[in-house]
């Protein structure tokens, strides 16, 4: 109890003079100052940190959700892609990514590490990115806080937009690449010969007469997969023309397809004269004059120009029609991802 008694009149003593004052007040204010600054300095910075992390979260669902509906095969196929798609979208944005470990990896960036999980809901509908980082700190070193733990999380859903229905969609175009992504432009070669730029050829449906008629207002009736169909070799170049043309123009809300990969749009509202359902097949490549070809599926694309010089067809591939028997078009639904 005496010391403590001589301990608080020394410090009494100190303050009672204009010398310990200012110390004791000095000391003080140069606390609240670093308290301040590591504050503003450190507050700022994680801020910035945090919208920065956010974005590129934002990045990676987009990317991981846009490879739900554009990669072929099962449900652990498009999971596995959207991952490897979400964790180079990282990549891309500086992160470093190391012991991967299903779904998830570790990332670091300039010093600061921490971790990235993608998991999918609703199976496959949405893909969900978190990221947890420790975040380094400047003046607040001094108060003994060397980073500052931060989390963000981003979900990107698939959505759909439905197509109407219609009886014109069905045309004797031979569609025999061998995959048909979603959102990826084709140039259709249509012309004799060997095609150098992708698919060429037209088809038979029973009635060459009618060949121009049925690419311009559509097949009316009945086609399935497993079918054989003849090609069809004689068709004048004045027959694609004129039908091309007048799909192209009977488009009365400037239909299209903007953008590329995640952020790819689809402005489309059918029905509409330039979607059209063309037949995969297979056994293309063997024909040799005309001859008979495999009906493998059918592809729904969008017209979006002919070149009548050199007979080319640009469209985009909007997805691949039900299997089964198909009478014009079962109205396929257009899909595209978003941020919730």
């Amino acid at each position: 109890m005496t010391q403590l008694r001589n301990a608080t009149k020394k410090l009494l003593s100190l303050i009672s003079s204009e010398r310990g004052s200012a110390m004791l007040l000095s000391g003080i204010a140069m606390v609240v100052l670093v308290g301040f600054t590591a504050l503003a300095v450190d507050g700022g910075y994680m801020y910035f940190r945090h919208t920065e992390i956010q974005d590129i979260a934002d990045a990676a669902a987009l990317a991981a959700a846009y490879e739900l509906i554009t990669e072929p095969g099962t449900t652990q196929d498009k999971q596995v892609a959207a991952f490897a798609s979400a964790v180079e979208c990282a990549r891309r944005n500086g992160f470093s990514t190391l012991n991967t470990c299903g779904y998830a990896t570790d990332v670091s960036q300039g010093g600061e590490s921490g971790r990235m999980t993608v998991s999918f809901l609703t199976d496959p509908d949405e893909a969900r990115v978190d990221i947890t980082l420790n975040a380094s700190t400047f003046f607040a070193k001094a108060l003994s806080i060397g980073t500052a733990p931060m989390g963000v999380r981003a979900i990107a859903e698939v959505t759909s937009q439905g197509g109407s229905s219609g009886d014109e969609d069905l045309v004797p175009l031979a569609y025999f690449q061998a995959t048909y992504k979603p959102g990826t432009k084709v140039q259709m070669t249509l012309a004799p010969g060997e095609g150098v730029k992708g698919n060429y050829a037209f088809l038979d449906f029973g009635s060459p007469c009618k060949f121009g008629e049925y690419l311009e207002e559509g097949y009316p009736g009945t086609v399935s997969m497993g079918d054989l169909v003849e090609t069809y070799p004689g068709v004048s170049a004045g027959q694609v023309k004129h039908a091309l043309a007048d799909r192209l123009a009977g488009c009365t809300h400037c239909c299209s397809v903007t953008g590329s990969g995640p952020n790819l749009e689809f402005n489309i509202t059918e029905p509409c004269p330039k979607v059209v359902i063309v037949p995969a097949v297979s056994g293309f490549h063997e024909t040799c004059g005309k001859s008979y070809v495999t009906i493998t599926g059918f592809v729904k694309i969008l017209i979006e120009d002919y070149n009548e010089t050199n007979k080319v067809l640009t469209a985009w591939v909007l997805g691949q029609v039900a299997p089964g028997d198909f009478t014009g078009t079962s109205g396929l639904p257009m899909r595209s991802v978003r941020l919730k």
